[in-house]
């Protein structure tokens, strides 16, 4: 067995909010009332589109960036990753379920992934700059000027 790699397991947060958005986006679209037709759609969902944006989340490489340093071009990855992944399993579960599935839960769970994505990796960002203890006070250790470099 191939040993995982710390940078490897970082697809675990992204496939658990891949599993959380579309769990959230049936919740908001049957009223946080899920009848037994509705959660095996949505058992069937997970089974679809949590590995296929788990393979998007991978393409993209969005494990494999620095968490601490993301910046706006990181979130334009986040975008596309979550667009590619959500068309993807928008495609695959239309064949695979069809029309029984409802079409609003794309839209909802694709918005609901982009911003728990973008979440969690900007939230690293904001823990390393703004609440770790000592954070305020290394920034300003840090603080240099370099004048007449000429």
């Amino acid at each position: 067995m191939r040993h995982l790699k710390r940078r490897e397991l970082l697809l675990l947060p992204l496939m658990t909010a891949a599993a959380l958005s579309l769990t959230a986006a049936f919740l908001l679209r049957f009223e946080f009332a899920l009848q037994p037709t509705q959660r095996r759609l949505l058992l069937l969902g997970l089974c679809l589109f949590v590995p296929l944006k788990g393979m998007a989340f991978s393409g993209f490489r969005l494990h494999r960036s620095w968490w601490r340093v993301v910046g706006l071009f990181d979130l334009m990855r986040v975008g596309l990753a979550n667009l590619a992944g959500s068309a993807a399993a928008c495609l695959v579960c239309s064949i695979a379920i069809g029309p029984a599935f409802p079409r609003s839960i794309y839209i909802m769970d694709a918005l609901i992934c982009f911003l728990l994505s973008a979440g969690l990796q900007f939230s690293v960002r904001w823990y390393n700059e703004v609440l770790r203890p000592g954070a305020a006070e290394s920034n300003r250790q840090n603080q240099i000027l370099i004048y007449g470099a000429g």
